[in-house]
């Protein structure tokens, strides 16, 4: 990986997925929580796995898992739920687990040009945190989902 930046991302939600780490940039937070109560979704795109409530509003839980190609996971209401502004849309992203709110490590790489299909490629940056293998994810791969989830609902 031959780029590299001293700046990085800057501030991350860090999460799992099996037992990948990824990170989300913080920037477009709104809260972390549980999915808690989750109605059908029938009329949303495959990717939504559900509709929940965040702070008195109905927000669709993106399935990050197809997107990424992961094996399915049912979700329950204790399952973690990360609820960030996409464009103008909250979007709740059902995750495994939620480790840690963290400062990136000053040396990141941008995701290998290839690696995955430019058009699919939902990854900005890699990075180390300790021993594990960090990918950064662009939440603004979301923008069109969140577009779609819009024009759905």
């Amino acid at each position: 990986m031959p780029e590299t930046s001293s700046s990085g991302p800057g501030r991350l939600v860090l999460f799992n997925l099996d037992a990948q780490h990824f990170g989300f940039r913080i920037d477009n937070l709104i809260e972390i929580g549980t999915v808690g109560a989750v109605r059908p979704a029938s009329d949303l795109p495959g990717y939504v796995s559900g509709i929940t409530l965040s702070r008195g509003r109905e927000v669709a839980i993106l399935d990050l898992r197809s997107i990424l190609g992961l094996p399915a996971r049912r979700l329950s209401p204790s399952t973690p739920l990360i609820v960030m502004r996409i464009g103008a849309q909250a979007l709740g992203i059902a995750v495994d687990a939620v480790s840690n709110i963290h400062t990136a490590p000053g040396t990141w790489h941008p995701f290998p040009a290839g690696a995955v299909p430019e058009d699919r490629n939902p990854y900005t940056a890699v990075t180390r945190i300790d021993d594990d293998l960090l990918l950064i994810l662009d939440e603004q791969m979301l923008l069109p989902i969140a577009r779609a989830v819009k024009k759905a609902a």
